[in-house]
Parts: C-alpha cells; sequence; structure tokens
C-alpha cells in the first residue's frame, strides 16, 4: 500500500468525522431553537437541509453566531473532501489498478 493513498484516506476521513460533527452539533443547536419562534421558523429549517438551518441563523444572529460559523465551518470542510475525491480520487485508482495483479 503506498504511504500517499493512506495520507489521502486519513485525512479525508478525519475531515467527514469533523465535518459530520461540526453539522450534527450545528443542527442540535438550531432545529430546537426554531420551535420556539412559530411555525413559519421551523417548517424551512426541518425541510430545507443546510440552507433552511442557516437562513433561520441569518434572523437570529446575535444569538446564533456559533451555529452559524460551526454550520459554515462543516459545510467547507465536506466540501473539500468532495473536491479532494474528484481531483485525487481518479489518480489513486489509476495507481491501485496499474498495480493489481489479475489472475489468468
Amino acid at each position: 500500500m503506498d504511504v500517499w493513498f493512506t495520507l489521502f484516506v486519513m485525512l479525508a476521513a478525519v475531515m467527514v468525522a469533523v465535518g459530520g460533527a461540526l453539522l450534527l452539533v450545528s443542527y442540535l443547536m438550531i432545529l430546537p431553537a426554531s420551535f420556539n419562534f412559530g411555525w413559519k421558523q421551523w417548517v424551512p429549517t426541518l425541510l430545507l437541509p443546510i440552507i433552511g438551518p442557516l437562513w433561520f441563523v441569518r434572523q437570529h444572529r446575535p444569538e446564533f453566531n456559533r451555529a452559524e460559523k460551526q454550520m459554515i465551518a462543516a459545510v467547507v470542510l465536506l466540501a473539500l473532501v468532495g473536491a479532494m475525491m474528484l481531483i485525487w480520487g481518479p489518480y489513486f485508482v489509476d495507481r491501485a489498478l496499474a498495480n493489481a495483479r489479475i489472475p489468468e
């Protein structure tokens, strides 16, 4: 196994774990709070995955600055992982296929 592939997988796994944890924590802060502001606030927050909670946080800015920063950081981390997979993923697949021995 290649050292660079191992580093690539480890970096992607850590970024997905941190981004997912930040996303989950920010949702757990935003969703219950949105129920306190009436159905016009919690319906978009509940039904629109990323845009709804960010919209809610923008309307109630001073209270939810931390949740907004966490959600934005989570989205950025998950987007970076997706970009990494699209950019370097095919490179590692080609290298793995070139090194694979197909039994005859």
